[in-house]
C-alpha cells in the first residue's frame, strides 16, 4: 500500500512540477528567440551568394532532462504503440535551445 501511494505521490509531483518547468521553459525559449530575431539563420552548407559576411563556426548542444511522468507516460505507450508527444515536446526544446545558444555564440562574435 505504501508503495501504490508513493508512486501515486511521485506521479503527481512529475506532472505538476513537470508541466511547470516545460511552460516555464518554453517561455523563456519564446524570449529569447524575439531578443535574437535579428540574428539570420540558415540550415544550409553554404550561404545564399546575395550574403556577404566572414563566417565562423557556432555550436550549440543541450540536454533537457526527462521528468518522472514523462517516462511513466512513455512506459505506458510503448507497450500499445503510439507517438510519444511528450518526447517530441523534450525534442522541441532541445532543439529551440541550441539554436538560440548558437545564436548568442554568434552575437557575441559580432553576427
Amino acid at each position: 500500500m505504501i508503495g501504490l501511494i508513493t508512486f501515486g505521490v511521485l506521479l503527481l509531483i512529475g506532472i505538476v512540477f513537470g508541466s511547470m518547468n516545460e511552460r516555464n521553459h518554453f517561455a523563456r525559449i519564446a524570449k529569447a528567440e524575439e531578443e535574437l530575431s535579428d540574428i539570420r539563420v540558415f540550415n544550409i552548407k553554404t550561404l545564399p551568394d546575395n550574403i556577404e559576411v566572414g563566417g565562423a563556426l557556432v555550436t550549440g548542444n543541450v540536454v533537457v532532462a526527462v521528468d518522472y511522468f514523462k517516462v511513466f507516460v512513455a512506459g505506458f505507450v510503448m507497450l500499445f504503440g503510439g507517438r510519444l508527444s511528450g518526447y517530441e515536446k523534450l525534442m522541441e526544446r532541445a532543439r529551440r535551445e541550441a539554436l538560440i545558444r548558437m545564436q548568442r555564440e554568434a552575437k557575441a562574435l559580432g553576427a
